[in-house]
């Protein structure tokens, strides 16, 4: 008779079959942990002549990893990127998109923007089932200085958003004038529904 040991996922023990000379061995269960599948056996014991050891033949699974720049754009042009990897493998760090006027603020895993964002990091891995991911930004805010002119403002300067009107502006005062209207450095009418795309 000859034995025939089986050994599972990292080499855990199965099985120990006695087999007698030409006869087959029965294979035990194989447990497979969540991101593997289980392909097949390293030898065939059908036809035992010898002592054998047979190892699983379990391989990481393949999974997708899609990338939603939304409004923003890759270095390529695409607002779309995806990778493929098996489960485990490193991907490391991932391109951020950009979009005029606003800040990259994180990945996220839903177009709601809930939760905590998906970190990357040089020692990322793939996760099971992958992931589809979505781009968040926050608008770039700026400064306007109002210069009275010689008279007097307050507020002498006012932060407004990108792609937002500019809101409510101050009425500054001058000795023996009257306030008409502010302009910017274009010659240009500001209001209060003006929108800067800086």
């Amino acid at each position: 008779t000859y034995s025939v040991e089986f050994f599972g996922f990292n080499g855990e023990p199965l099985a120990n079959r006695t087999v007698a000379w030409g006869n087959a061995a029965t294979a035990p269960q194989v447990t497979v942990p969540s991101g593997y599948t289980f392909i097949g056996w390293d030898k065939v014991f059908t036809d035992v002549r010898e002592n054998l050891q047979v190892h699983a033949i379990i391989t990481p699974n393949n999974y997708t990893m899609s990338f939603f720049a939304l409004a923003g754009t890759f270095s390529n042009g695409t607002n779309t990127k995806s990778i493929e990897a098996s489960y485990g493998s490193v991907i490391g760090t991932q391109e951020n998109p950009t979009r005029t006027g606003y800040t990259f603020s994180g990945w996220y895993n839903n177009p709601e923007f809930t939760g905590q964002p998906i970190l990357f990091s040089a020692q990322s891995t793939m996760p099971i089932g992958g992931l589809d991911l979505f781009a968040k930004y926050t608008a770039n805010t700026y400064t306007i200085t109002f210069n009275a002119q010689g008279g007097s403002v307050s507020p002498s300067s006012k932060t407004v958003t990108f792609d937002t009107a500019v809101g409510t502006l101050p009425n500054p005062t001058k000795t023996g004038h009257t306030f008409l209207h502010w302009i910017d450095q274009s010659n240009q009418v500001v209001t209060a529904d003006t929108v800067y795309f800086i």
